[in-house]
């Protein structure tokens, strides 16, 4: 990500919104670069934590895969879990798709 004090501090504050930078350049003592750089850094943390949240939700629906396909393996079933209409009230069979 550029630093965005290589850029026209006014500018940028204009187009993000000087209220979207309040409590940035309240946390900065009103200073534009330095509010700046923290919602820079702040853009970052949220990213990398996105792309942990992302790596959360692929095990999480591994392991419903896992437990509901168990479930209907232990059950008798031969097909897979989403054609369970039983595990689905309201839906019918035969519309959920992997």
């Amino acid at each position: 990500m550029s630093n965005p004090s290589t850029f026209d501090p006014a500018i940028i504050m204009n187009r993000l919104n000087p209220d979207r930078l309040r409590s940035y350049l309240e946390d900065c003592d009103d200073d534009l670069g330095r509010a700046l750089d923290l919602y820079a850094w702040n853009a970052q943390i949220a990213a990398a934590f996105l792309e942990d949240l992302g790596r959360l939700e692929v095990v999480l629906r591994n392991r419903f895969d896992d437990a509901l396909t168990g479930y209907v393996s232990s059950a008798g079933h031969a097909s897979h879990w989403f054609d369970q209409a039983a595990l689905f009230p309201g839906k019918a069979a035969g519309t959920f798709s992997r």
